[in-house]
């Protein structure tokens, strides 16, 4: 999938690159903010769009489904 499509997709959602977005699970007990990076789908994350994250407090990447980005008991919201 080309890296237009790829955004085009996570827009649909509401996420772009370079926002802000925090965990909203509460089983957690530290917060932890990500910034999103790109976005990439390959066949085996089984056509799921994910977006590549920076966790702003660590500095750790990871990579998040973009449709959990919602604000939801296990989702996260956008703070930026």
């Amino acid at each position: 999938m080309s890296e237009g499509l790829l955004r085009a997709f996570a827009a649909t959602h509401g996420v772009q690159i370079g926002q802000l977005w925090q965990d909203n699970d509460s089983r957690c007990k530290k917060v932890r903010t990500l910034r999103i990076d790109r976005f990439w789908a390959s066949s085996k994350s089984y056509g799921q769009v994910r977006a590549e994250c920076t966790v702003m407090e660590t500095g750790k990447i990871v990579n998040i489904a973009v449709r959990r980005f919602k604000p939801t008991s296990n989702g996260y919201r956008q703070v930026s």
